[in-house]
């Protein structure tokens, strides 16, 4: 069985907005519960799942955030005013787990605020490729959460269960995502290349990697999606 909302086991922390293009969804209460990332000052994209059980409106969306629990002067926090489901996620298998978010305004461009691109058509991330996830998920698999972002260099495996996802890893070692960090972007290169999915069995198990999104195979639903948005 997966586990579907995840964090980062075996990190560390981030160097200080060091990842400018990092988004925390969080409930209105201010409670974190998803990773996202700026792909257009007005657009973030994240995990499909993370809105399961959460409706969109009871959501906000976090810039610039490094210490969760602080309150941060270089913070920008905005609603959503669209959330963008691909017509072909399942919440059951997750198959097309993305999900575009547009915000009720455009960010401000800052030294802690800046999108990330995404791949360029037919730029597949090479096996043996080392890549880096963040997140604000679970440090362990006792739900504990970190004080500030964390990061992980992970290893794009040689084999996926399928096309549209992106396997990685670091083969027995006891790290990668748990709850909490699902929605965060696989960065390779300075480029997003996944969208943290799900894993299998408990966090950082070291024996299967964690999965996730192919962003190159919805290339072309991202872009009519931002396109057709009226200004």
């Amino acid at each position: 069985a997966g586990i579907f909302n995840q964090k980062i086991i075996g990190g560390h922390k981030a160097k200080y907005h060091s990842k400018p293009y990092m988004a925390s969804l969080q409930l209105q209460s201010g409670h974190h519960f998803c990773g996202g990332f700026l792909v257009q000052e007005d657009w973030v994209m994240t995990a499909a799942h993370c809105f399961d059980q959460i409706h969109p409106s009871n959501a906000t969306v976090v810039l610039g955030a490094h210490v969760l629990q602080e309150n941060e002067y270089a913070r920008q926090r905005f609603q959503i005013l669209e959330a963008h489901m691909n017509p072909g996620y399942n919440n059951a298998t997750l198959e097309s787990d993305v999900m575009l978010l547009r915000l009720d305004r455009a960010a401000s461009l800052t030294w802690n605020v800046q999108t990330i691109p995404l791949p360029q058509q037919n730029a597949e991330v090479q096996p043996g490729t080392a890549c880096t996830i963040a997140g604000w998920g679970d440090v362990n698999n006792k739900k504990s959460r970190p004080s500030s972002l964390q990061e992980l260099k992970v290893i794009i495996w040689d084999h996926c269960d399928s096309k549209d996802l992106i396997c990685a890893g670091l083969q027995g070692k006891k790290r990668g995502i748990c709850k909490g960090d699902s929605g965060s972007p696989l960065v390779c290169n300075g480029v997003a290349h996944g969208i943290a999915s799900f894993i299998l069995q408990s966090c950082g198990n070291g024996q299967f990697p964690d999965y996730y999104t192919k962003i190159l195979v919805y290339r072309d639903w991202i872009k009519s999606v931002m396109d057709m948005s009226i200004p």
